[in-house]
C-alpha cells in the first residue's frame, strides 16, 4: 500500500498535467514549432503541451485534431485553401469540421538569393535572364503560392524545388549554394540576415533588412499569410471555453516574443479579427485559382 501511495505521489503531476495538446503541424525549427513555443510558454503551466504532427501538408496534425482535445497551431493558407484544392477526397470539410479561436500573427516573406547570382538589387534580379532554381516549403505552402505571385508579376518562370522537410532544409541548400533563391517565410531565414553568402531583396511587408513590396509597387502585396489556432469544430463546449479563456487572458504576452522571431503580431480571440482571417482565406482561394497557381501534378 506505501508503495502504491507513493507511485501515485511521484506519478499524480504527470495525470494531471498538459490536458490539451498544442499541435505544431511541421517539424521543428518551423513557423509553427515557433509559434507553438511562444504560445505554450505564456499559458497556464501543466495544462498544456506541445505535441508535434509533421508531415502530408499538415494532414497528420488536422487529423490528430479531429480526434482528440487539442488545438492546431494552423498556417490557414494550408488548412483552409490548398490542401482542399490539391485533395480530391478531403478526409475533412475546414469550414465545417474546424473552427478558429485565435488569430496569432501574419508571416511576411522575404525574396533571398545567394551571392553566386550576382544580384546587387531586385531590379537585377527582374532583369535576369537566366533560369533560376528557388527552393519552397513544399506544394500548397506559403512559400509556393507567394513564389507563384512573385513570377506572376516579373513575367518569368523559373524551377521550383519542393522541400518535403520544410524551408528549413531549403535554407540550408541556399546557403550552400545549391539553388538560387528562395522567397522564403522570414521567420524561417531571420537569423541569416547578416550572412555573407545571401542577399535580401524584396519583402512582402515592411522589414528591416530589404525594400518592401509596397515602397517598389505602390501596392500591397496580393495576400496575407495568417496564423491562427484552430480547433474540432465538434469539441465539447466546457474544453473549448477553457481554451478560448487561456487564450484570452494569456495570449498577449507572447506578442513581443512573436516580433522577434520576426512575425507581425495579430493576436486576437474577437470575433472581428477571426471574420477578417476568413475574408482573407476568401480571397487568397479566388486569388489562386485567377493566377492559375499550379497545385496537382
Amino acid at each position: 500500500m506505501k508503495i502504491f501511495v507513493s507511485l501515485f505521489v511521484i506519478l499524480f503531476p504527470i495525470f494531471v498535467s498538459a490536458d490539451t495538446e498544442i499541435i505544431a503541424p511541421h517539424a521543428p525549427g518551423g513557423p509553427s514549432d515557433m509559434i507553438a513555443r511562444a504560445v505554450h510558454t505564456n499559458l497556464p503551466k501543466n495544462e498544456y503541451r506541445i505535441v508535434y504532427k509533421p508531415g502530408a501538408g499538415t494532414l497528420l496534425g488536422i487529423n490528430h485534431v479531429m480526434t482528440t482535445n487539442s488545438m492546431l497551431i494552423s498556417g490557414f493558407i494550408h488548412t483552409y485553401i490548398t490542401n482542399p484544392k490539391i485533395y480530391d477526397n478531403l478526409f475533412y470539410d475546414p469550414d465545417k469540421d474546424l473552427e478558429i479561436i485565435a488569430t496569432l500573427a501574419v508571416m511576411p516573406n522575404v525574396l533571398v538569393c545567394h551571392k553566386k547570382t550576382e544580384f546587387k538589387s531586385y531590379n537585377d534580379f527582374v532583369s535576369n535572364t537566366k533560369t533560376l532554381n528557388f527552393g519552397i516549403a513544399g506544394v500548397g505552402s506559403t512559400e509556393h503560392i507567394a513564389t507563384e505571385i512573385l513570377f506572376n508579376e516579373i513575367r518569368k518562370k523559373h524551377i521550383l524545388i519542393p522541400y518535403s522537410q520544410g524551408g528549413k532544409s531549403a535554407v540550408t541548400d541556399l546557403l550552400g549554394g545549391h539553388i538560387d533563391c528562395i522567397f522564403s517565410n522570414y521567420p524561417t531565414i531571420k537569423n541569416f540576415v547578416k550572412e555573407e553568402s545571401l542577399v535580401f531583396l524584396i519583402s512582402t511587408h515592411k522589414l528591416d533588412s530589404t525594400i518592401s513590396w509596397e515602397e517598389k509597387f505602390h501596392k500591397k502585396f496580393p495576400f496575407q499569410s495568417i496564423l491562427g489556432i484552430v480547433i474540432n469544430s465538434k469539441l465539447n463546449k466546457e474544453t473549448k471555453n477553457k481554451i478560448i479563456v487561456d487564450l484570452r487572458n494569456h495570449l498577449h504576452k507572447s506578442n513581443n516574443k512573436l516580433f522577434e522571431l520576426g512575425f507581425f503580431p495579430i493576436i486576437s480571440t474577437e470575433k472581428s479579427m477571426i471574420d477578417y482571417a476568413i475574408q482573407n482565406n476568401k480571397e487568397t482561394s479566388f486569388l489562386i485559382d485567377h493566377l492559375n497557381i499550379r497545385l496537382k501534378n
